[in-house]
């Protein structure tokens, strides 16, 4: 998850950052699937997520701008020859969370 034809931003990351585990099969797994699904579609500038879970966003600020946004578009944003492989794993798209705090 992450951003799709934009600027490419290293974050640093505090001490409060949570970070998840996942076991080596469930990570084989998700590169699996993540690998058959192919180049994901060109579009605008923004943030796009498929699938399901939740992409969270802290920042001081956040200007889109002219950018199509942040969009959760669930199961239908990859596509391959067989469907849409991602409906077999979520059953939603994903939460959308913003945190934006004063500078």
């Amino acid at each position: 998850m992450g951003c799709r034809n934009g600027p490419t931003r290293r974050i640093t990351p505090s001490p409060d950052d949570h970070v998840s585990v996942l076991n080596s099969a469930t990570a084989q797994a998700l590169l699996t699937e993540y690998t058959s699904l192919g180049v994901p579609a060109s579009g605008t500038y923004g943030y796009t997520i498929g699938g399901g879970g939740k992409f969270e966003i802290t920042a001081n600020n956040m200007d889109l701008g002219t950018t199509a946004g942040i969009q959760s578009v669930g199961v239908g944003y990859y596509r391959n020859s067989s469907g849409y492989p991602l409906v077999k794993l979520f059953s939603e798209g994903a939460d959308i969370l913003i945190n934006l705090t004063a500078a």
